[in-house]
C-alpha cells in the first residue's frame, strides 16, 4: 500500500527482459517502457530478488536488486515509475 491506495498494476519505466525461470539465462520476452504488469509472487535465489511479473496471456521473472546495487541505484534507474521498489 502507498498512501492508503493497493497498486494493481506496475508501469514500466524502462525495457526489461523477462525471464523463463527464476535465476534463469533464457529471455522470454522483453516488458517496454509504458507496460503495465501485476507482480503476482517474488523469491530470492543466487542472493538477488526475482518477481513474478503478468502482462495479460504473458509471463515471466524479472531480476531485482540486491542489497549492493539498490545502494548505488538512482532514480533513472528504476524499473516502475509509479513505485520505488517492487515488493
Amino acid at each position: 500500500n502507498i498512501k492508503g491506495k493497493k497498486i494493481k498494476n506496475f508501469k514500466v519505466r524502462k525495457t526489461i527482459h523477462v525471464y523463463q525461470k527464476a535465476a534463469g539465462k533464457k529471455a522470454s520476452f522483453r516488458l517496454k517502457k509504458g507496460d503495465k504488469v501485476k507482480i503476482d509472487q517474488f523469491c530470492i535465489k543466487k542472493g538477488n530478488i526475482w518477481f513474478h511479473v503478468t502482462l495479460g496471456e504473458k509471463s515471466g521473472w524479472i531480476k531485482g536488486l540486491n542489497e549492493q546495487t539498490a545502494s548505488t541505484w538512482d532514480k533513472k534507474q528504476w524499473f516502475f515509475s509509479n513505485i520505488m521498489f517492487a515488493g
